[in-house]
């Protein structure tokens, strides 16, 4: 590699940085229509480079796999990535045109891995989950209107069967689609889902979540990176020898990630041998019900990584020793 093209993106335009090792070659802006994006692609389609970008929502998408479908190497990045290393820089500039310029630096220095695009079915799948949480959360104002309609002085009832009727609708909604997504994730992840549905504790939207949204972990070396990723890792605030306040978690990462995680751990520790025996020894302890339920959330996490980078069949004999011991689960 010669060059590394760091590229900035926005709604309506994004911004490009040439970079040689040594300094800034140049600084383009371009549309983020198809003609922009053809016209940038004809730019770069005979250097020797690679083009960085961060996975800024979906923004990204369009000149990724454009890229990628027309073998230009691509990488995409964690934002928090490159924050973290234009901190290191003290780089203090936030513009697009400085970003761009970062984000070239960061994949000159470390090179970071080279982008795969989703499969269809991987596509369909998270859209499809993002969708089943859209109607929960429809589905649950509907109820809290019906709870208020019991407070009205007339009579409510052609309003209540309007909303019931609703809810109803939602309810048959979202069952189709999950028997959409386990069709979907079957033909993607067979094996690995089936071993995955034998853990006590994981449903269909934590699979979901898991092939879906962490794409089996493809993206992902160890348990804890998952951990850090959906932002359930502790942390704590220190300075010099002195612990200022209590430990929490980084919440760095989706709250609908966490959220599905919460209520699998949530059903791992009444019905998981290995969770419960550790989340009962950690009540023992003293340790508060939330604290303990993170930790259980971040045990079935290593738990299922484990069975899917490894294909490994869950045992939960195995996992109940290592709970007893007081050890980290594998």
């Amino acid at each position: 590699m010669q060059y590394c093209i760091g590229v900035d993106i926005s709604k309506n335009s994004f911004n490009a940085a040439v970079f040689d090792g040594e300094k800034i070659l140049e600084d383009m802006v371009f549309d983020y229509t198809p003609e922009g994006i053809n016209k940038f692609y004809e730019h770069v389609k005979d250097m020797d480079c690679l083009v960085v970008m961060e996975a800024t929502g979906t923004y990204y998408l369009r000149l990724a796999e454009h890229l990628y479908h027309n073998s230009v190497k691509v990488s995409v990045v964690n934002p928090l990535i490159i924050k973290r290393f234009s901190e290191m820089r003290l780089k203090r500039t936030k513009t697009d045109k400085a970003d761009a310029r970062i984000i070239s630096r960061y994949g000159y220095s470390e090179k970071p891995d080279t982008f795969i695009p989703d499969t269809d079915n991987v596509k369909k799948i998270k859209l499809s989950a993002q969708l089943i949480h859209d109607l929960i959360v429809t589905r649950t104002e509907y109820k809290n209107r019906l709870h208020a309609l019991e407070n009205e002085t007339i009579d409510t009832g052609q309003f209540v069967g309007h909303y019931l009727v609703l809810i109803e609708t939602i309810n048959n909604e979202i069952k189709t689609l999950e028997n959409s997504i386990t069709d979907l994730i079957k033909q993607e992840y067979p094996e690995e889902y089936e071993k995955v549905m034998a853990v006590p504790g994981v449903g269909q939207r934590t699979a979901t979540v898991i092939f879906g949204y962490l794409k089996g972990f493809k993206n992902f070396e160890s348990a804890k990176q998952v951990i850090s990723y959906i932002g359930t890792n502790p942390v704590e605030h220190r300075s010099g020898t002195s612990v200022k306040g209590k430990s929490h978690i980084s919440k760095k990462g989706s709250r609908y990630l966490r959220g599905v995680f919460y209520m699998s751990a949530v059903a791992a520790f009444q019905f998981n041998p290995a969770c419960r025996t550790f989340y009962l020894r950690l009540r023992s302890e003293g340790k508060p019900f939330k604290f303990a339920v993170i930790a259980v959330l971040n045990k079935l996490i290593k738990i299922i990584f484990a069975i899917v980078k490894n294909k490994r069949d869950y045992d939960p004999e195995y996992y109940v020793k290592i709970s007893q011991k007081n050890m980290t689960f594998a």
